[in-house]
């Protein structure tokens, strides 16, 4: 396989870091999200920006490119530490969109030249130690022609209200992208960016019942046989 060929390697590998005193807390009707801005990966993904209870950045330079020969990797991880609901209710979904361009021109011998994308999305109930994951990949190989030819990846929704037997109205969500491009040749030309937009969608259901919570907190047996039998 094309991707098992490196002789150049670019890693930027945006760490999990915890909360500071930058800390930023943007709510929108329904939804909350905390993160702090300064971490790693903001220059890639840029600062994110709220539209309703979604949030959406502009990659401003997350691009990864091989010219004659060798596999160059870029990867980000994007944190947000606590996502949580406006009422007390439970996250119903996270869904991740995103979008961007390629190019692979000068493959004229050996094995296709290649691009790749990787988005892996993982869900962590702040109140527990479960945690549910999505991974989706989108390659493409041998030359293209101008315009530059688009791609986009969609991922499945994470339902955190019905994948995780703890109550979840908060999570941690974490975005990690991977680009790569490779060529094996003199005047080979391979590259592929996230050039427009990322998106978190979330929505709360009904809140939680006062009683629900009351029994919840005092007795959590009780809560996950509550939502096994549901």
């Amino acid at each position: 396989m094309k991707f098992l060929r490196v002789s150049k390697t670019i890693s930027v590998l945006a760490a999990l870091l915890p909360l500071t005193a930058q800390a930023i807390t943007d709510c929108g009707p329904s939804i909350c999200y905390t993160y702090d801005p300064g971490q790693p990966a903001a220059a890639y993904f840029g600062t994110p920006s709220r539209l309703g209870d979604s949030m959406r950045f502009t990659p401003p330079s997350f691009r990864a490119e091989s010219l004659n020969g060798g596999t160059v990797t870029v990867t980000a991880t994007w944190l947000f530490d606590n996502v949580y609901s406006v009422g007390g209710g439970e996250i119903g979904s996270v869904l991740i969109t995103e979008a961007g361009d390629f190019s692979i021109t000068g493959d004229s011998s050996g094995a296709a030249d290649t691009v790749g994308v990787n988005l892996y999305t993982q869900v962590a109930n702040n109140a527990s130690a479960e945690v549910a994951i999505d991974i989706k990949n989108f390659s493409a190989s041998g030359n293209t022609f101008a315009p530059p030819e688009p791609w986009a990846l969609i991922s499945t929704a994470i339902n955190p209200s019905t994948a995780f037997t703890s109550v979840a109205n908060n999570v941690a969500v974490s975005i990690q992208n991977t680009l790569s491009a490779t060529t094996d040749e003199l005047g080979g030309n391979a590259w592929i960016q996230k050039k427009f937009v990322v998106e978190i969608g979330t929505v709360a259901p009904v809140p939680v019942p006062a009683a629900v919570w009351l029994f919840g907190s005092a007795f959590g047996v009780l809560t996950l046989v509550r939502r096994r039998v549901a």
